[in-house]
């Protein structure tokens, strides 16, 4: 998942270690350096990180780690989750949608490749193309 401020990261992980956000930023890094398909998944609750002050930060990190694709999707209150996190918290799929083409407005590599409503998930990328695995990635 994507945490555009360290504030955030702290927040939703609880991670106590001093340095989990810089080592959080030099994992990011390395992404970038993968000979693989790679892909940042961004999990959106309401009342938590999908405010517009934060798309910047998540583009920020979208460009430092340049995953070849990027999924945006909504908290479902399904399982265990239900007990951290009431329905009330989930985006209906306009939401991630919207927040989706804001995205895009700092990410001029990033198109729009598909979104699957039922799902409340939007997936963006450098390539159409690479969304299927082709023979030789098996």
């Amino acid at each position: 998942m994507l945490y555009p401020k360290e504030k955030l990261f702290r927040e939703i992980t609880n991670n106590k270690a001093r340095n989990a956000w810089k080592k959080y930023n030099e994992t990011l890094s390395m992404l970038k350096d993968l000979k693989a398909r790679t892909v940042i998944r961004i999990t959106l609750v309401k009342e938590l990180n999908m405010d517009d002050e934060l798309i910047e930060g998540y583009a920020e990190l979208i460009k430092k780690a340049s995953p070849l694709f990027v999924e945006v999707k909504s908290f479902m209150s399904v399982g265990f989750s239900r007990k951290r996190l009431s329905y009330e918290r989930m985006p209906f799929h306009e939401h991630i949608r919207s927040f989706s083409e804001k995205l895009l407005r700092f990410l001029p590599e990033y198109k729009f490749l598909d979104e699957k409503k039922e799902s409340r998930v939007v997936l963006l990328g450098k390539d159409k193309e690479r969304m299927k695995i082709k023979e030789e990635e098996v």
